[in-house]
């Protein structure tokens, strides 16, 4: 299986909605989820995976996402087809219980592997989990607004960014004015019955 490398930053680009499609076609169990909140949070893999049911508020509509990286957690809303996701899920009466079971216990370097190998599977040239925030990132309006950074939970100084409290309904309005094209699924065919001619 050929490996994606990870592009230099300038040369990073966001997925085109047919890439975005095939890895969600191609995901099963706990990695669908795992993928539907990579694209409509755009939040890095260790904050999805760490994610329990204490942290989902569905009458809310809302999740606190923990930020090991910066010691702090931040509380956003979820876009309708989170909400749909979370509430198909098989839910814990532990609230401590992760999100996606089938994933917590697991290193995050194997995770992130497991995730290249399925974009692999489905044909995406998807160099990493991240390529999920960037294109988050990029449909929500690029990097350069402040709802955008505190949705991805980006503090660096490092970016150079003016960082300035957005409120919950603002995200709710760019959430709700999130896109991504869904294709109708090309009907299966049968056995070619060429040979008959």
């Amino acid at each position: 299986m050929k490996q994606i490398k990870r592009p230099p930053a300038g040369l990073r680009r966001p997925l085109r909605d047919e890439a975005i499609q095939a890895l969600l076609r191609a995901a099963k169990g706990d990695w669908r989820g795992i993928k539907l909140f990579g694209i409509w949070t755009g939040r890095r893999l260790a904050e999805v995976v760490e994610a329990n049911w204490r942290d989902v508020d569905l009458k809310t509509g809302t999740i606190r996402f923990r930020i090991a990286k910066l010691d702090h957690t931040e509380l956003l809303p979820l876009a309708p087809v989170l909400r749909d996701c979370l509430a198909g899920l098989q839910r814990s009466r532990n609230p401590d219980v992760k999100v996606f079971p089938s994933v917590a216990r697991q290193a995050l370097p194997k995770l992130k592997e497991q995730f290249r190998v399925l974009a692999a599977k489905a044909g995406s040239e998807v160099w990493g989990f991240d390529a999920l925030r960037l294109t988050f990132a990029y449909k929500l309006g690029l990097p350069s607004a402040p709802c955008v950074m505190q949705m991805l939970g980006q503090q660096s100084p490092a970016q150079e960014l003016v960082y300035t409290y957005t409120d919950e309904k603002a995200l709710k309005a760019k959430l709700a004015k999130l896109r991504i094209r869904q294709r109708k699924p090309k009907p299966e065919r049968g056995p070619s019955n060429e040979h008959l001619r």
